[in-house]
């Protein structure tokens, strides 16, 4: 009898089912009649002026978002030889970070039976989000929501201090440009503000002193909390951060944790921060055993960790399903993306080796993702900087390249193509 269901027990189910159906295709109705849709962007000259309205009183330290090109360039120095497919990684790195971060914001924050509701088990478009309170924030006038969120815009907040600084990591100069960001966002696109900034980095910004010493007052709050909090905003970010010096494992450790401690000082995200960030030097070197990276980079990392989250960091990166990860429940977690990365990673390798075409393998891993839905933007952002970086190069389906704003990320890859000195990138 151990594992029947009783008639009562499955009428219950069934009327559970029902209820929950309904709820959907009366909100699904509501939203589509009366979207609570409002704008979030404006012309970039209108910002130009919000920040000169507002600068004095919110930003007084940063009045202007720092120089995002340095004042004298000098390229990445490297002894030996650069990897012939450096470049198509780095480009899938960079796109793949973005892309994973604009599809999995259409479940972000809803649960597995919703996404699977909503969308059908089909592809999903950039058209055809779900028109809520949330998603409406990055759709444009047309509804459509061909945008990243956060993940990456801060991922791009890395990339503008790397380039300012030929390659190299200034903690100082990244917390200017966070600071400037949470409060007008990008203000060249038109931003009037940072959007689905977190609740743990909006409040480390923004605490005074932060700005002069990020790493020290990021540690000073967390201890404050009781040492708990351990979420994912440092690992969505960090993934560029194997790119400069890839070859020295060491340098990328270290820049790599400077970042991610300005706003995570838990070992956990961390640890996060450097199995994911290791994995991906050694594909940029151009490492194939994809097994010994993933154990190299795991035995590494838990070494940051003591017994207790060694314990839940070995389960996560070891899992062999996502329902292991348990997406829907504290979705906010540090593991989280990283088990999701490293669970793909390996399901990409054995997709690979059977000769499927390497779109097929992003979009089917990307969208296995989303489908779990939870904290998906940050789980596909990670994932999908890993996945760029292995498939490399527009390994992506050609919708998911239709992003609002490409032709300003192409800007921005560009500029780091440019650190080692590797031809531009465009778009088709």
């Amino acid at each position: 009898m151990g594992n029947t269901i009783s008639t009562n027990e499955s009428h219950h189910q069934n009327n559970e089912e029902k209820e929950f159906l309904d709820y959907c295709k009366e909100s699904e109705r509501m939203i589509r009649l009366n979207p609570p849709f409002k704008l979030v962007r404006t012309t970039p000259e209108k910002a130009i002026e919000f920040v000169k309205q507002h600068a004095p009183e919110y930003t007084p330290e940063v009045l202007e978002y720092p120089n995002p090109l340095p004042e004298e360039f000098k390229a990445i120095k490297h002894e030996q030889e650069l990897p012939i497919e450096l470049r198509e990684r780095i480009i899938g790195l960079i796109i793949g970070q973005a892309v994973g971060d604009a599809v999995g914001l259409s479940t972000e924050f809803i649960n597995k039976e919703s996404a699977k509701y909503f969308y059908k088990g089909e592809h999903i478009n950039y058209k055809h989000y779900i028109i809520d309170q949330h998603r409406s924030k990055w759709m444009n006038e047309e509804f459509k929501c061909g945008d990243w969120t956060d993940d990456t815009d801060q991922c791009i907040l890395i990339i503008d201090s790397l380039v300012h600084n030929n390659g190299e990591v200034d903690v100082i100069d990244f917390a200017k440009r966070c600071y400037y960001w949470i409060h007008f966002g990008f203000t060249e696109l038109g931003d009037l503000g940072g959007l689905g900034i977190g609740k743990n980095f909006g409040k480390i910004v923004r605490s005074k002193g932060w700005i002069n010493d990020p790493i020290g007052q990021s540690e000073k709050i967390w201890r404050e909390g009781g040492c708990k909090a351990a979420p994912n905003g440092s690992v969505m970010r960090t993934s560029v951060l194997a790119i400069p010096y890839f070859w020295d494992e060491e340098k990328v450790k270290e820049n790599s944790k400077k970042i991610g401690s300005t706003t995570h000082a838990d070992p956990r995200c961390q640890a996060s921060v450097n199995v994911i960030v290791l994995i991906l030097a050694k594909l940029l070197q151009g490492r194939e055993d994809i097994e010994e990276i993933i154990k190299e980079s795991i035995y590494d990392s838990e070494k940051m960790l003591n017994e207790e989250y060694k314990k839940e960091f070995i389960e996560y990166t070891n899992a062999k399903t996502l329902e292991e990860i348990k997406l829907n429940e504290s979705i906010g977690y540090t593991f989280k993306p990283v088990g999701c990365a490293i669970l793909s990673l390996r399901e990409a390798f054995k997709m690979k080796e059977k000769g499927i075409d390497k779109t097929i393998i992003f979009e089917k891993l990307i969208e296995r993702i989303a489908y779990e839905g939870g904290d998906a933007d940050t789980n596909g952002a990670v994932v999908g900087a890993v996945l760029g970086t292995y498939l490399k190069g527009i390994c992506m389906p050609n919708d998911w390249l239709d992003l609002d704003n490409k032709k300003w990320l192409e800007e921005r890859l560009n500029r780091l193509l440019h650190l080692y000195q590797l031809e531009p990138f465009h778009f088709k």
